[in-house]
């Protein structure tokens, strides 16, 4: 599992200090996948926060009467599945295996619980999610 330090060099955790991020790590539950799962679908409910610690994971946009088009391809230290901590919580792409993966999923609900009861938190991920311009 990846420790609170490592956490401080992913962008969407920059600022946090580590008593933060121990307590997003309270929420945290490690999932393996193996190559061509998927972690998720486009449009279903989106309940976790994905952060991926050995891997290959392409996000996959399922326009209507268009192709597929893949629009991101993350790899150890990538962050998806957003929609779980902002709203309308639902994904908007795919996630796919394209090797074995070990991931960290964050329980969505209890981030922005979590965020409602420290402020400071709340507004460092908001803002980290604004400025790094993560989807997904």
């Amino acid at each position: 599992m990846l420790k609170p330090e490592d956490l401080t060099t992913i962008p969407l955790f920059q600022g946090f200090d580590i008593k933060q991020i121990e307590k997003l790590l309270r929420f945290a539950e490690e999932r393996s996948y193996n190559q061509g799962d998927f972690i998720f679908k486009q449009n279903e409910e989106a309940k976790k926060l994905y952060i991926l610690e050995k891997g290959t994971v392409d996000i996959v946009l399922n326009p209507p009467s268009k192709p597929q088009m893949t629009i991101a391809t993350e790899t150890s230290g990538g962050v998806f599945g957003l929609p779980a901590i902002r709203a309308p919580h639902r994904y908007t792409a795919d996630a796919k295996c394209l090797e074995p993966c070990q991931l960290l999923a964050l329980d969505g609900e209890k981030v922005r619980e979590l965020c409602y009861q420290e402020p400071d938190l709340g507004g460092q991920l908001m803002e980290n999610l604004a400025f790094f311009g993560m989807s997904c």
